[in-house]
């Protein structure tokens, strides 16, 4: 999922980038497709976890978002607004 990520080499700015799933979206499908969406972040966080320094504090807080987004029944997984209520 990392693969997602446009990065601006020259300013240094990131931005997540996925608009595979959201083009084939129907009418009712939305709230599986936030779960899918919130289960790839979970995986994203994943990956740049194994590439980060093993430190406490803020690791930790990414360590516990990245098992609420794996949770494996999707209607348990967090929304992304508790996700940033978490990083916050």
């Amino acid at each position: 999922y990392a693969h997602n990520i446009l990065w601006d080499g020259s300013a240094g700015d990131a931005v997540l980038s996925d608009f595979g799933a959201a083009c084939c979206l129907r009418a009712g499908q939305d709230d599986a497709l936030t779960a899918l969406d919130i289960r790839a972040f979970g995986l994203l966080v994943s990956e740049l976890l194994e590439l980060a320094q093993d430190e406490a504090g803020p690791l930790t807080t990414l360590r516990e978002i990245r098992t609420l987004c794996l949770h494996p029944h999707p209607a348990h997984r967090p929304s992304m607004a508790e996700i940033v209520a978490l990083l916050a």
